[in-house]
């Protein structure tokens, strides 16, 4: 029986020819990049934020030459390419690869940036996932995964080799988003339904809980996520009581901004938090689809992207993390990508901030959530907005609280936008 190159070969001329030609297609030899050419805000104010690029899948990342390519079609090889699904949470470890927890797969993606290698974390048969949400990692690689079906946290090595779970069995409700503290080494756990953030050292043991269930300083409403500040500080999205609240490293509370509502620095479904290297606040929210950022003491600057498909625009972002060098990486949940952008410095407060764009498609709006079996908060079909909020009322017209059933959907599935998209603010 003949090999697959034995028959290539008898194929002839022509058919090396065109086999040459689609290999250095693919490769991309013959294939010019278009510059993107997108950063907030718009001329003439300087630009604060540009867009890098999007990663969609392991192609991305990986880098193979024409040669590996044309060896794979002769020899009848498939190239094997992971496309992401539905992304929640992403980190860049101390090495510099991006980390995706994405919720489609089940498992954590692994985009290793500097070495042009992609793998995946949480197979098993040790440490398997299931619906991964939150990720963090330490100084030393060690990384810190939520998984809202397991109601875990997993910690793996570097290598993805299964370490421990933090807390007894049932001791999170629904733990979600994952922070650390790599100088102080500590670990925050943001249990959405137990309205609470639980501390563990980087050893496993748990060391106290911060907050109840309120609307009072210290206090939560279904928090989502976290993030560390240089100095240790922690700031959690509190995502219905519609704000970010700020404590010191011990858990005491320092202060708190924002409230639901469509004008600048408020909220309506905010979800990833994340600190540039100059100390500013950026919040993703998933139902202005875009990125708002802050000074640590609450005062917006600028916000980034509006809904859409396209490159620069958002559908559901859910999770952010910033590198030391000012890359920011967005998980842009229902566009199916991470979006890439770099803080180019700067922030300062403008003059006069623009109107932030009104909720759509996914704003919280209409009837109560519902919990379905996997503890996951799904939206159901909204009537119109009403144009104006009455007392005891949300900007929708919707009674919040917990006697009207609030939820919220930490997840969601995709549903067409209300609304057409907005045009990009300028800050």
């Amino acid at each position: 029986m003949k090999n697959p190159a034995s028959k290539a070969f008898a194929l002839g001329r022509p058919f090396w020819c065109l086999l040459i030609l689609v290999a250095f297609t693919a490769s991309g030899c013959w294939s010019k990049k278009v510059p993107i050419n997108i950063e907030w805000p718009t001329p003439p104010d300087k630009a604060r934020v540009r867009y890098m690029r999007p990663i969609r899948a392991s192609s991305d990342v990986e880098r193979r030459s024409t040669f590996q390519v044309l060896v794979d079609i002769i020899l009848g090889g498939q190239e094997r390419i992971y496309v992401i699904k539905k992304p929640y949470g992403v980190n860049i470890d101390p090495s510099g690869r991006l980390l995706v927890a994405d919720t489609g797969w089940g498992k954590i993606l692994v985009f290793d940036l500097p070495q042009h290698k992609f793998s995946f974390i949480g197979e098993g048969p040790k440490g398997q996932l299931s619906k991964p949400a939150g990720i963090a990692t330490d100084r030393d690689g060690t990384i810190y995964v939520s998984d809202l079906l397991m109601h875990r946290v997993f910690v793996y090595d570097r290598d993805g080799n299964f370490q421990r779970a933090l807390g007894m069995q049932k001791r999170f409700k629904q733990p979600v988003g994952v922070a650390v503290d790599r100088e102080n080494r500590m670990v925050y756990v943001v249990d959405m339904k137990s309205h609470q953030v639980v501390v563990f050292d980087t050893e496993g043991k748990e060391l106290r809980t911060i907050g109840k269930r309120g609307n009072g300083d210290g206090e939560f409403n279904y928090p989502s996520n976290a993030t560390v500040a240089a100095n240790g500080d922690l700031y959690v999205v509190d995502s219905f009581n519609f704000r970010v609240q700020h404590f010191d490293k011990h858990g005491k509370f320092i202060g708190k901004w924002g409230k639901l509502g469509n004008l600048p620095g408020m909220f309506a479904r905010p979800k990833g938090i994340a600190i540039d290297p100059d100390g500013h606040i950026y919040v993703a929210d998933a139902a202005y689809h875009n990125v708002q950022m802050f000074t640590p003491d609450g005062r917006l600057l600028m916000f980034v992207g509006a809904i859409g498909r396209d490159i620069g625009q958002f559908y559901l972002p859910a999770g952010i993390d910033i590198a030391p060098d000012g890359r920011i990486f967005v998980a842009n949940q229902l566009n199916r990508r991470i979006d890439v952008l770099l803080y180019l410095g700067g922030g300062e407060e403008p003059e006069e901030a623009a109107p932030a764009p009104e909720p759509s498609g996914t704003a919280p709006a209409g009837k109560p959530a519902e919990i379905t079996e996997e503890g996951l908060a799904e939206e159901t079909e909204a009537p119109p907005a009403k144009p104006a909020a009455s007392e005891g009322e949300d900007m929708t017209g919707r009674v919040v609280g917990e006697e009207a059933g609030d939820l919220p959907s930490e997840l969601e599935e995709e549903s067409p936008p209300a609304s057409p998209p907005p045009q990009n603010p300028a800050p």
